[in-house]
């Protein structure tokens, strides 16, 4: 006959069973947390780079709005720059055919005047005779000297575009100074296209692709930051993160099988041996 086991030696089996279920189980909640921390520190990692590079892709938005509307603004001023020539000689020519108008007008009043004298020096029996014409020639003074005020008022007006006209071109179109290299000065720092016809000869001031936005001793990023070593080795680093994170959620779910496993026999075992021991205590 089989040797019977009497509860005292399964009690004692189950409490060594119960002991070593409890060690393996605290190994491996220690293991699980730990993985369970490295896992949370990956997860914060790989927010903090999705992060970065969601902002440096909003930046690079913004810089292409922000190049799309200087783009605009280059557009125009390179129109006014272009026809800014057109409109000087136009300016020029209309000024040079006002004082010649306006010379014309002059010589024609000395000659009305050298006729009004000449007519003044006849017999006053001959002026009278022809008092009509002198009338008229009297009236005919009179508007060319009206017609001389107006050309005053236009050549003064005339004066005033034409400074206007050079304003616009020194403030506008000046190599050197003009808002439009400027402008194209700007948006070749934000690393988009310019029109090199309307770039500043100055060496000095040459940007040199977004570069020229920082100091000497500040090694700054270019635009468009997509195109950066920087945005590149963040993308590769998030992607070995992410890897990372898979391998370290599978070791979790492996942990977490095994933890759960030890404490459902851990939790048998104690039940197992409370029931056991209230049936020995019964007897």
């Amino acid at each position: 006959m089989p040797a019977i086991v009497s509860n005292e030696s399964c009690i004692g089996l189950w409490e060594q069973q119960l002991d070593d279920a409890t060690n393996q189980l605290t190994i491996k909640s220690a293991a699980f947390l730990k993985e369970k921390a490295s896992f949370e520190d990956l997860c914060n990692w790989i927010l903090q780079l999705e992060t970065c590079l969601d902002s440096m892709d909003a930046t690079d938005d913004k810089r292409n709005d922000i190049i799309n509307l200087l783009d605009l603004f280059v557009s125009q001023s390179e129109n006014v720059c272009e026809n800014i020539t057109c409109l000087k000689e136009g300016v020029e020519i209309l000024y040079c055919d006002i004082i010649q108008t306006s010379r014309c007008i002059e010589e024609l009043k000395g000659k009305v005047e050298q006729l009004k004298n000449e007519v003044d020096a006849l017999p006053k029996s001959v002026s009278n005779e022809n008092s009509s014409f002198y009338t008229c020639l009297i009236k005919l003074h009179g508007q060319i000297e009206k017609v001389q005020d107006m050309f005053k008022d236009m050549i003064t007006q005339i004066l005033d575009l034409a400074t206007t006209v050079y304003l616009i071109e020194c403030l506008l179109c000046d190599p050197q100074t003009g808002l439009l290299n400027k402008l194209n000065d700007l948006v070749s720092d934000l690393g988009g296209d310019v029109n090199e016809e309307y770039c500043s000869n100055d060496d000095d001031s040459i940007p040199t692709n977004g570069k020229s936005l920082c100091t000497e001793k500040l090694d700054c990023p270019e635009f468009p930051l997509a195109d950066e070593d920087f945005y590149s080795d963040t993308k590769s680093t998030l992607t070995q993160a992410e890897s990372a994170k898979n391998t370290c959620k599978e070791k979790l779910d492996e942990l977490t099988k095994d933890k759960d496993k030890l404490q459902a026999c851990k939790t048998s075992l104690e039940k197992a041996i409370e029931e056991a021991t209230k049936a020995s205590e019964a007897k």
